[in-house]
């Protein structure tokens, strides 16, 4: 098949290649979607051909009985081998469930071939017609219950629970079969001059073959179908005229009016092997091929069916009794009142169930509906409230908002007019210390000295605290301008700047940076670096030597920076009191300084996204971490 197919293909391609592109396409569109649909209905044609072939031989009555006789045989045999390969070959492509189903109606059809010629060994070869009942009947009673066992298979498992609609359907088609077998089974039965056993065997034959037909339309009429609802009718079809066929045959045959060469009842039994092998081929390639159906599809067939199938079962039994009414006896009679009976009482319960759940169903829907009403009204009255509170909010957070900022403003002002009024008075006493040293520091003992400059010292140390804090409360108000910034670039910026007091310290300064890029605001991590190399110098001046190393690395989509020096470390119990204002360690004359410096740094670094934090132990050095975001250019 697949060189056939690449042939197909390439013929399609030299037909259309001197088209134009468009034209082209759509030729080779509608060339692939007639190939399409000849897969498609290749069976239905083929058997559709045979049965026109086989019926007009029948018709034309030019067999002799023997030659009839065979010649059905012989297309009963081949009809029934042909069927059970496509059922096989649809397996194939197939789920498991579904695939299961069709394989055991492949191998029913496989049983009955294997009847079939048993039943054409007896009475082509050895002549000799057997009598029912017949060990073969083995095999031709496992089609319909393998039949059965494949159609069972077809819903899902979910969906297989019964209820009183589908009882009753189930009730309704059970009184259908048993007033046509009335009708069609109990006076020449009565009449027929067989053995007891054989016309109950025959009789259980046919009951079977008839439940293969019920099960079917069980299954069409109360269950919901996708892919699988023709290939179900096409079953519900060939099963019935089986059935029916079948029940025609043992009514003639105890009747007396058998005829093998009777085209029209025995082209019936081929009609059925077609019927069944189309619906396993049109079932594989729905399931290949066709959309899933929507919902109004589903619910206009399910309506479709409960309205017409009654009427349709109804009109069955009239047909049959109005064509057999000379086997109509006061018994049948008796009998088909008595199942009419009960058909009229299972379609009265039916129908009443059905009113209910749909009484129930609107019912519910009417309670939902409701509720939705509800549900909109109190949503609206919501929404209107939260307009309102929002509009609220909105005013206030305006409200707020001035007030923020002209408190800012208000606060901005008063430090700058703080710090001016109190860094003129002291730079006055710093002044006026200067000049009193100046001028009479002949006339001063060394206590009044000592006074004098500790006054002094206090006045630039207060002038130095003021100043922190500006920066601080600055620092708050200032808006970050991050940008990508090459750390390695910055921080030998920073080193540069205290080379000279490194070198009075005899400190050594090491830097190890790789070339990364942060995102961060230059001006605000410069400072920070000040301030924490302005510690480190300080904090290891006693080393021996005193040494500060810097070093970087990167770790994920962040740069973790490290300063590290030698100097007499802290109790980590203290930790966070490093970076609060004001927060000192150790006594001012032995450290000077404000206390504010890590609080700048670590309030700078926080806005620019990262982490600062320390680790230490005491007279072990101390390491201050920095954490920033990388650029994303670093981080690959």
């Amino acid at each position: 098949m697949e060189p056939l197919r690449q042939s197909v293909d390439a013929h399609e391609v030299s037909a259309v290649r001197e088209l134009d592109p468009v034209t082209a396409t759509t030729e080779v569109k509608s060339v692939r979607k007639i190939r399409n649909e000849f897969h498609r209905w290749k069976v239905a044609i083929g058997f559709v051909i045979a049965i026109a072939v086989y019926s007009g031989v029948l018709a034309s009555g030019k067999l002799a009985t023997s030659s009839a006789t065979a010649f059905n045989d012989l297309v009963w045999s081949i009809g029934s081998l042909v069927t059970a390969i496509v059922c096989f070959n649809a397996a194939r492509s197939l789920e498991a469930r579904e695939a299961l189903a069709w394989r055991l109606i492949a191998c029913g059809a496989t049983m009955w071939f294997a009847g079939q010629c048993v039943w054409n060994y007896y009475e082509l070869i050895a002549h000799q017609v057997p009598k029912f009942p017949h060990w073969m009947q083995l095999l031709f009673l496992h089609y319909p219950a393998l039949l059965i066992a494949g159609l069972l298979l077809l819903p899902k498992p979910d969906a297989m629970g019964m209820n009183v609609r589908r009882a009753g359907n189930l009730g309704l088609t059970v009184c259908t079969l048993a007033v046509i077998l009335a009708i069609a089974i109990i006076e020449p039965a009565a009449q027929s001059d067989r053995e007891l056993l054989s016309v109950v065997s025959t009789l259980a034959h046919a009951l079977l073959y008839a439940a293969v037909c019920v099960i079917a339309l069980f299954l069409l009429w109360g269950f919901s179908w996708q892919n699988a609802y023709w290939p179900l009718v096409l079953i519900v079809l060939g099963t019935g005229i089986h059935a029916a066929a079948f029940i025609t045959d043992m009514h003639n045959r105890m009747a007396g009016k058998y005829q093998p060469d009777a085209w029209l009842s025995n082209a019936a039994w081929i009609i059925s092997f077609a019927s069944i092998a189309c619906a396993a081929h049109e079932f594989a390639w729905s399931s290949k091929h066709g959309a899933l159906h929507s919902d109004a599809v589903l619910l206009r067939r399910e309506r479709w069916l409960e309205a017409s199938m009654p009427a349709l079962l109804v009109a069955a039994m009239v047909a049959i009794a109005a064509a057999n009414t000379e086997w109509i006896s006061p018994r049948v009679i008796y009998f088909i009142c008595g199942a009419g009976l009960v058909f009229a009482i299972t379609l009265g319960i039916r129908e009443a169930w059905i009113q209910r759940e749909e009484q129930r169903l609107l019912a519910a829907l009417k309670q939902s509906r409701d509720e939705l009403l509800m549900a909109n009204q109190e949503l609206s009255a919501s929404e209107h409230r939260y307009r309102s509170l929002n509009a609220q909010l909105e005013r206030r957070v305006n409200e707020r908002t001035e007030e923020l900022q002209s408190a800012y403003r208000e606060l901005e002002s008063f430090s700058y007019a703080v710090a001016h009024d109190i860094k003129a008075p002291l730079r006055a006493v710093n002044a006026f210390g200067s000049l009193l040293i100046d001028e009479h520091g002949s006339k001063l003992d060394a206590n009044a000295m000592g006074y004098v400059e500790r006054m002094r010292r206090g006045a630039l140390h207060l002038s130095q605290l003021v100043d922190d804090l500006l920066a601080y409360a600055r620092l708050e108000r200032l808006e970050m301008q991050a940008q990508p910034t090459d750390i390695a670039t910055l921080v030998e910026d920073c080193v540069s700047e205290y080379r000279d007091e490194a070198a009075k310290l005899s400190a050594e300064v090491l830097t190890d940076l790789p070339r990364a890029m942060v995102h961060a605001d230059p001006a605000a991590l410069k400072q920070t670096f000040r301030n924490l190399l302005q510690n480190a110098l300080k904090f290891s001046a006693h080393a021996t030597p005193p040494r500060v190393q810097i070093a970087a690395t990167m770790q994920a989509d962040r740069l973790q920076i490290r300063v590290t020096d030698n100097g007499i470390g802290f109790d980590m119990r203290y930790h966070d009191k490093l970076f609060e204002l004001f927060q000192r360690l150790h006594r001012l004359d032995e450290y000077p300084g404000t206390g504010i410096g890590l609080a700048i740094a670590r309030k700078a670094v926080e806005r620019m996204g990262g982490k600062l934090w320390a680790q230490s132990e005491i007279n072990r050095g101390a390491t201050f971490y920095i954490e920033l975001p990388a650029e994303k250019q670093s981080r690959q």
